[in-house]
């Protein structure tokens, strides 16, 4: 005698956080532009159990089952994070990183005109600064990139740490 059991699972969730480290690095395009990627270098979900519902629909044999869903509803938890943490680590670098190289490393800002924002090196970020710069050429869009000549470009200042200005 064999006994099939039939139906379906409905899983919820109320409440999750996520925590994701990311390593802005670079990436060259086939026209030489050097434009930021990203790696994931950590992620964590917390998904409390309290914030998950279970509900399986089907025959007795189900009904049966969802008596002991509290005895697997840790497994199910461990799944969910397992497969949101794997997409954040495998899945998700390579579509922003596609989404980015998809640009070419410009953007039509207003009316027609583009600026390159393509980056000469991967940007630097610690605790206290975020140091990162562009090409910044602006061009019409339809007329391609051609740097003006003569022109040299301004040496930014970097932050000084002895200025007291706070976000």
């Amino acid at each position: 005698m064999f006994v099939t059991a039939k139906g379906s699972l409905d899983v919820g969730i109320s409440a999750m956080s996520v925590s994701v480290e990311l390593e802005i690095e670079e990436q060259t395009l086939s026209d030489g532009k050097v434009v930021p990627s990203v790696k994931v270098i950590n992620s964590y979900v917390n998904l409390p159990k309290d914030h998950i519902s279970l509900h399986i629909h089907g025959n007795l044999i189900a009904d049966f089952a969802s008596l002991f869903k509290s005895l697997f509803m840790g497994t199910v938890r461990d799944q969910i994070t397992d497969q949101v943490n794997n997409a954040l680590r495998n899945s998700v670098p390579p579509a922003v990183n596609k989404l980015i190289a998809s640009q070419k490393g410009y953007t039509n800002i207003y009316n027609h005109m583009d600026l390159d924002w393509s980056i000469s090196s991967a940007p630097k970020i610690n605790a206290q600064n975020l140091e990162f710069g562009i090409k910044g050429l602006f061009f019409p869009e339809n007329e391609g990139e051609v740097a003006p000549t003569g022109v040299t470009p301004p040496v930014m200042p970097y932050k000084n740490t002895a200025d007291k200005a706070q976000f």
